[in-house]
């Protein structure tokens, strides 16, 4: 459990993150520093050639930065344990479904010289428990019906590639570490997109797959400078390439991660052009992908409620909108039937897998379920380990997720209740602002509170650019964005101090609930409140702190 969580590779790109994020702050500090207005487009004073060229400079350097000089995880670009689940996974979905694949792999290395029989535990993904391995091998028959003998062949053909690209036979863990993971959790959409390509792409060709999510990469930083301008999506760029949540080593060269967020950012680029119908369906592509964007089609809710109520009908441009995102959602929800032979059953499983998956407590996952399931001995690895060490299991951290499963059953009335409260300062922020750009990125805060994803998902932070960086106020931009700039220097800094995992991503946690907290209150404060509360406020915190001064 020791050593970096996330950069891998060397300090040195750990460094160059913090200056690249320094150099943003300073950026925006001198941008906002005379509170000159500001149209959609940027400033309203062009930079001079030499400012663009330093920005273009600094787009590249950092997407160089991002992906750690060209210096790979294993010295290979392809990320090897996220192709085995979702390209193997996807590849085979007809036969292994949601929950077979590490049986089915254990079943096929009976079948070549069984360099897995060592294998300590596997996890049990349909329970995500960790048992053995003849639990696997019980059900060998029920597995090998589901293949045709074709299929079958290919399958343990490609579950030898695994094994030496793993560096089976030399390496002592090789392929089974993977098999200790928690599986495929990718959509019945998902499956079908991948399960397409994977069947046609062969595996020795899967670094041509691993450079998809590079192309999209590209494709949303491009999208952003024609959308937003040179300043905002140089800002947005070198962002996402330093943001220490989505570090190389956790996420690139993995096939097909970054969709959903890009079909997000098309959508709000849409929507700048008051593209309605356009912009509905990606934003409804991104849900069905990965669920949690769906969440950010409820401040267009918010939006259109408030126009019908204003005006006693629902506008065009709002009809629009929701005709195609039911259309879209209608459809999405239908289509995986050709890859997979069947409507329902997919989504009954993928249900089943999302309801595991989030029931479980994960160490290297981010939300408000990790604050209120906070205490003090996840800071220190020694005390962790001490209190988790236990004589019914060697895994310190599956005995750890078990008792804080069960405390999780105890805290949701919290957490749904903290996230009622969220949606409704959310829904107010949303209402008096009446900006549908915004709209669709604020419920990005009540994914926090109300949802576990792991931390590469975080690379949705870079979104907050475009939620903050075109307002004419500059107090309004330039603190919600120092927050979240100042915030990727600390997790650096963390980083480098060598924190084990357990210790590093509940300090993450941390600094993610001040952060989203302080914006939330600032935004409640500087946009919803008007000017005569506000004094009011003050009277009444300065009439309180008089007596203590």
């Amino acid at each position: 459990m020791n050593g970096s969580p996330i950069l891998a590779v060397n300090n040195t790109i750990l460094w160059l993150k913090v200056i690249l994020t320094a150099a943003t702050i300073i950026f925006l500090y001198f941008r906002y520093r005379r509170g000159r207005e500001r149209t959609s487009e940027g400033s309203s004073r062009k930079p001079s050639f030499l400012a663009k060229a330093l920005l273009v400079v600094a787009v590249v350097f950092s997407f160089g930065v991002y992906h750690n000089l060209g210096n790979f995880r294993g010295g290979g670009f392809v990320h090897v344990a996220d192709m085995f689940n979702y390209y193997l996974n996807t590849k085979y979905f007809n036969e292994v479904g949601y929950f077979d694949l590490y049986d089915a792999v254990l079943v096929a290395d009976t079948e070549q010289g069984n360099q897995l029989a060592g294998l300590p535990f596997y996890t049990d993904l349909r329970t995500y428990q960790n048992v053995n391995r003849e639990r696997a091998l019980q059900g060998a028959d029920r597995i090998r019906s589901r293949f045709s003998s074709e299929r079958w062949r290919a399958f343990k053909e490609d579950v030898a590639f695994f094994k030496t690209a793993t560096g089976m036979p030399r390496s002592t863990g090789g392929l089974m570490f993977l098999l200790m993971d928690h599986g495929y959790n990718g959509s019945p959409v998902t499956t079908l997109v991948l399960g397409t390509i994977a069947n046609i792409v062969p595996l020795t060709k899967l670094q041509l797959l691993a450079y998809f999510d590079v192309f999209l990469m590209l494709a949303m930083s491009g999208l952003v400078f024609h959308t937003f301008g040179l300043e905002m999506g140089a800002v947005f760029s070198v962002y996402f390439c330093v943001n220490v949540l989505n570090a190389a080593d956790s996420i690139s060269g993995c096939f097909l991660r970054y969709d959903w967020l890009f079909y997000i950012v098309v959508a709000v680029c849409l929507l700048e052009r008051k593209r309605y119908a356009s912009s509905a369906f990606f934003l409804t592509l991104s849900a069905m992908l990965r669920v949690f964007p769906a969440a950010l089609l409820y401040g267009m809710v918010v939006i259109i409620f408030k126009r019908a109520k204003r005006t006693g009908a629902v506008d065009k441009k709002s009809q629009r909108f929701i005709l195609a995102a039911g259309v879209t959602g209608a459809a999405l929800f239908l289509l995986p039937a050709v890859y997979t032979g069947t409507v329902l059953q997919p989504w009954s499983d993928f249900s089943k897998k999302i309801e595991l998956h989030d029931r479980g407590v994960y160490v290297n996952h981010l939300g408000f379920r990790g604050i209120a399931l906070f205490e003090s001995d996840h800071l220190s690895l020694e005390r962790f380990y001490n209190i988790y060490a236990s004589t019914r299991t060697p895994d310190i951290v599956r005995h750890w997720q078990n008792v804080k499963e069960a405390e999780l059953k105890e805290k949701r009335p919290i957490i749904a209740f903290v996230s009622l409260i969220v949606l409704i300062c959310l829904s107010a922020i949303i209402w008096k602002r009446e900006s549908e750009t915004e709209a669709v990125l604020w419920p990005l805060v009540f994914v926090y509170t109300a949802s576990y994803p792991a931390h590469y998902y975080y690379g949705f932070l870079c979104l907050f650019i475009l939620l903050f960086f075109k307002r004419p106020n500059s107090l309004d931009a330039l603190v919600p964005l120092c927050l979240l700039l100042s915030l990727n220097i600390a997790a650096l800094l963390g980083d480098y101090g060598g924190a084990s995992p357990i210790v590093f991503y509940t300090l993450i946690n941390i600094y993610l609930f001040a952060c989203f907290s302080f914006i939330l209150v600032f935004e409640l404060y500087r946009n919803v409140l008007g000017k005569e509360r506000r004094e009011s406020l003050q009277h009444w915190i300065r009439g309180t702190l008089r007596p203590m001064t």
